[in-house]
């Protein structure tokens, strides 16, 4: 296991990490991952990393220990992965996976078994061309984002398509290449496009905030992925122009608060997840392989 050291940067954060520990990189075994991209914290606390590179589902200790994999590998059907890229948990200890591959959102119990899918291949109502990123509002709506259709769709609590939201460009409130998606304790829906900036939208998507634009100082260029955590914090994935990976963290009203950065450029910051505890994991992807890094608060 390499030993990595928190490196930040930022003079005027209010808060700073510390790297913990990483698990997922050892040279060979069970759980070993190749193309580390979504991740998400299950109904028990234990971690579930979403290997697009392996179209592989497996679930780990918030402690790294391997405990097995989900779902049933690679290919199309059900309870198969063709390059997903994210997953979440819902109230009811359901995983949504966004199989971006075969153009559509599968459900499995709390153990990885295949329950139903949804969504096809098109821009149509409950189609799907990329879903890159979903999350759940308190209510249990499910809403993810569509980098290639530039739209925010929305799903009730039952499954249903209910609407979509968005407009390309590049204004204010419009999307461009959105990446990230992350819903707060209040209902309200984080959306970060991928040229910057990030926004905050009501769940009917009238914008609420803007924030995180993108600097000409040597700062963020562009951001991969956006998470929220239980207090309606915003983690921002950004790289800069040197493709030098950080970690920008915001409260809910878009005030910066934390950057850090991951001690190897030739690593790149893919998603992140927040624990009950405030532990941040962080899946990365790089030259010398992929895994998960965990940063604490000091």
């Amino acid at each position: 296991m390499l030993l990595l050291v928190l490196a930040p940067v930022g003079a005027q954060q209010a808060e700073t990490y510390r790297w913990l520990r990483s698990f997922g990189d050892a040279a060979d075994g069970p759980g070993q991952l190749r193309g580390a991209h979504g991740i998400c914290i299950d109904a028990d606390g234990n971690v579930l990393v979403i290997d697009s590179r392996l179209s592989r589902i497996f679930r780990f200790t918030s402690e790294g220990r391997y405990l097995g994999e989900i779902g049933e590998g690679p290919g199309s059907g059900p309870g198969q992965f063709q390059a997903p890229r994210d997953a979440r948990v819902s109230r009811d200890r359901k995983i949504y996976v966004a199989d971006v591959g075969n153009h559509r959102i599968q459900v499995l119990t709390h153990e990885g078994k295949f329950l139903k899918s949804f969504g096809s291949e098109g821009r149509g109502p409950g189609q799907f061309l990329r879903p890159h990123t979903l999350d759940f509002d308190p209510a249990g709506r499910l809403f993810l984002v569509d980098v290639d259709r530039s739209v925010v769709d929305v799903y009730d609590a039952q499954d249903q398509y209910v609407t979509s939201w968005g407009k390309t460009g590049q204004s204010e409130g419009e999307f461009n290449a959105p990446h990230g998606i992350g819903c707060d304790p209040h209902g309200d829906v984080f959306v970060s496009n991928y040229y910057g900036p990030a926004m905050k939208f009501t769940p009917e998507g009238k914008l609420l905030q803007v924030f995180a634009r993108i600097r000409e100082d040597g700062g963020p260029f562009h951001y991969h992925n956006l998470s929220t955590d239980g207090e309606g914090n915003v983690y921002l994935m950004a790289r800069d122009r040197q493709r030098r990976s950080t970690m920008e963290k915001f409260d809910n009203q878009g005030r910066h608060l934390a950057t850090w950065r991951l001690p190897r450029p030739e690593n790149f910051i893919q998603s992140a997840a927040i624990d009950k505890e405030g532990r941040v994991y962080v899946t990365y992807q790089g030259r010398a392989g992929s895994g998960v890094h965990v940063f604490v608060r000091e």
